[in-house]
């Protein structure tokens, strides 16, 4: 966890909280919630720069859970210091199109098939309490001890990450920046996910919960492109994925 050696104040868009070293940006946020402010919703908030906001409050949220995650922020440093190719996908990239982030263990991030192996070693040397898992098309990068707080290193393998690893949105965070998947493509994997046939009915159901939540927090997505990214890299969905989309803008209910 990343600590300041002096007291810090961190401009929230809502708040100025001054955190101590020993508490840190997170919890002095957590402090500072009122009743009143917990039940605002993400949209009255309105923050400048709802991605990073996002990535913040889920890392907040899973910190208070489990707080020796290390935050997507610090893993993302690590590797544009590195110059590593990488896009930031999962939970934590998708609040931000969600406008409603919330806690997960998993840090989940494309890498580009030659950077691979630098990313797992930058990493390991950045957080020596961590061992790598290595999968065909993942290396998992988890605490030795606990077994917990996992960082997925994503191989493009699929079709639809290598057209996510294309299809990117830039967010500026703090001097450095890092890329998400575009609202399109966001939609596209979450269909792709849901749609899959092995997919277990709890992550479906949730699939279809965050796809459902990023077409009605978004009041513009772009049908043309939406087809075309989902046609991309033998994805053969785009049409699927528009027709979804029409029937939720027209209140109809999603089948799953």
């Amino acid at each position: 966890m990343w600590e300041s050696p002096c007291p810090v104040t961190w401009h929230t868009g809502l708040l100025e909280v001054r955190s101590e070293p020993s508490i840190g940006p997170e919890r002095a946020l957590l402090a500072w919630c009122t009743p009143d402010l917990a039940a605002c919703s993400w949209q009255d908030m309105q923050p400048q720069n709802p991605h990073l906001r996002s990535l913040e409050t889920s890392t907040a949220i899973t910190r208070y859970y489990l707080p020796q995650a290390i935050a997507p922020l610090d893993v993302i440093a690590v590797l544009n210091n590195s110059c590593i190719n990488c896009v930031l996908v999962g939970t934590h990239a998708l609040g931000g199109w969600m406008r409603k982030p919330r806690a997960t263990v998993d840090t989940d991030i494309i890498i580009a098939f030659r950077h691979h192996e630098k990313a797992v070693n930058a990493l390991l040397r950045e957080f020596p309490s961590l061992e790598a898992v290595r999968r065909v098309d993942v290396t998992v990068l988890r605490d030795r001890e606990t077994q917990d707080g996992n960082i997925n290193l994503i191989r493009p393998k699929q079709p639809v990450f290598r057209v996510a690893s294309e299809h990117t949105h830039r967010v500026d965070a703090d001097g450095y920046s890092y890329k998400i998947p575009t609202l399109e493509m966001a939609i596209v994997m979450k269909w792709v996910s849901m749609r899959a046939p092995d997919r277990e009915y709890p992550d479906r159901y949730q699939d279809a919960h965050d796809f459902l939540r990023m077409i009605a927090a978004n009041d513009y997505i772009d049908l043309k492109k939406l087809e075309e990214v989902g046609h991309l890299d033998y994805l053969s969905c785009g049409q699927q994925v528009v027709q979804d989309v029409w029937r939720i803008q027209a209140g109809e209910k999603l089948n799953v």
